[in-house]
């Protein structure tokens, strides 16, 4: 898995919001040469991360596969911007400036014909519980073949940390749950107006189980309504009866 926040429509690999994002112009040479230039200018080694990132590491900065360089806010921007362009670098200014958001991708190894057409059907049938549960306004899905990835732009504006990490491990146990099970429904859940509740058992459903996962569950019952101890929440009696 690797995160992207988006620029426009457009991803990088940086987990965190940072104070500068350039974009250069792709170049038949490879991002490899270019990270190697940025590492000299930037005096810090670079580090290849490898799949499923496909991402460089530059010192504090990072290089993404869409050729998005995230800086610290420190650095000299216009020095490095004007030796990139000497050395055959330049930098895309064609994009307006916005707000930096989020898409999730990953790999597609391992998935059968029908893997992504269940991965699809349960976002059918739990994008609505998972949209509120986020606050995002739907949660679709795209296939990248060539990079043999498939993305989640979920959110316009990168969300906190904790969001970022259950999302992550809820998608991941969706695709690992496509890829066992024998099929899945694309019908919407009927929740009884207990969204925490429905939320709460699919996740116990997907193995999100025991203290290792309780900060993933709580992050995504937080925003929903309802009682995620009862189906229907208990009267007075029933509470006065579970004491006794």
């Amino acid at each position: 898995m690797y995160m992207t926040e988006n620029h426009s429509d457009q991803g990088n690999t940086q987990r965190r919001p940072v104070m500068t994002t350039l974009k250069f112009t792709k170049q038949r040479k490879g991002r490899k040469q270019l990270a190697a230039f940025l590492a000299t200018q930037l005096r810090a080694t670079v580090e290849y991360l490898g799949t499923p990132t496909f991402a460089y590491q530059i010192g504090e900065a990072m290089l993404d596969r869409d050729w998005l360089l995230h800086l610290p806010e420190d650095t000299d921007v216009a020095g490095l911007v004007e030796a990139a362009a000497q050395a055959g670098f330049p930098t895309d200014t064609t994009d307006e400036p916005g707000e930096l958001g989020l898409t999730l991708a990953f790999p597609t190894t391992g998935w059968e014909d029908t893997t992504k057409g269940k991965v699809e059907a349960t976002l059918a049938a739990k994008g609505e519980l998972i949209a509120k549960a986020l606050q995002i306004p739907a949660t679709p899905m795209s296939i990248d073949a060539e990079a043999g990835t498939v993305e989640f732009p979920w959110f316009d504006v990168a969300p906190d940390p904790q969001v970022v990490e259950a999302t992550t491990v809820l998608i991941a146990r969706i695709i690992d749950h496509a890829k066992t099970a024998t099929r899945a429904s694309a019908k919407p859940a009927e929740t009884g107006g207990n969204d925490k509740y429905a939320m709460r058992c699919w996740l116990l459903r997907l193995g999100l189980i025991g203290d290792d996962t309780k900060p993933v569950r709580r992050t995504l019952l937080k925003h929903l309504d309802g009682n995620a101890a009862w189906r229907t929440p208990p009267t007075h009696k029933d509470t006065r009866d579970e004491h006794n």
